[in-house]
């Protein structure tokens, strides 16, 4: 009988120590394939100041990435960048990435008023008209505008001195607005 509680304590004894190994195994993998790769990754990215995401999130959670960016030139550009290099990275694993900036409440009242036009865009697809009523606001209040659309998104720009905004609006395309 001494024999079995001895064997069940060395038993249940190497079962701790494994699951410790691969607790560790785990945490080392976690940082040195993803963590660290995917932090690099998107620091490389001209205009990318700073990365927070949620490192330690469940295997079917989406992973929530925030960006804040500096001053860009092609919010576009840089966004579909930082898409494709987190998905090298994380592969299938489902993320959402979450653009900051460094507003003002001059460039979001701006936003609001051009958003309208972001909408009709989008419903009835001129964009050539989106673009042309954005930039003709902006210059009312001396704010450099840009608009970008693509497939998924229409991109607005919008920078005054050292401060800028940048605000991405999904399509939505099922058939409905135009083609670039």
């Amino acid at each position: 009988m001494k024999i079995k509680n001895t064997q069940i304590f060395k038993c249940f004894i190497a079962f701790i120590i494994t699951l410790f190994i691969l607790l560790v195994g785990q945490i080392l993998w976690q940082n040195h394939a993803i963590n660290k790769p995917l932090e690099k990754s998107l620091q490389s990215i001209d205009g990318v100041k700073n990365i927070v995401w949620n490192k330690n999130s469940k295997i079917v959670e989406a992973v929530q990435i925030e960006v804040t960016l500096g001053d860009v030139t092609n919010i576009q550009k840089t966004y579909k960048e930082i898409d494709q290099k987190t998905h090298e990275v994380l592969g299938s694993k489902p993320y959402r990435i979450i653009i900051k900036d460094n507003r003002t409440l001059e460039l979001e009242n701006l936003y609001d008023d051009i958003n309208s036009y972001v909408q009709k865009a989008i419903s009835d697809g001129d964009f050539p008209l989106l673009a042309q009523k954005t930039e003709d606001i902006a210059k009312q209040v001396a704010v450099n505008a840009k608009v970008f659309v693509d497939e998924q998104y229409v991109y607005v720009q919008l920078n005054k001195e050292d401060t800028s905004l940048y605000m991405l609006t999904l399509r939505h395309s099922n058939g409905i607005g135009g083609n670039i």
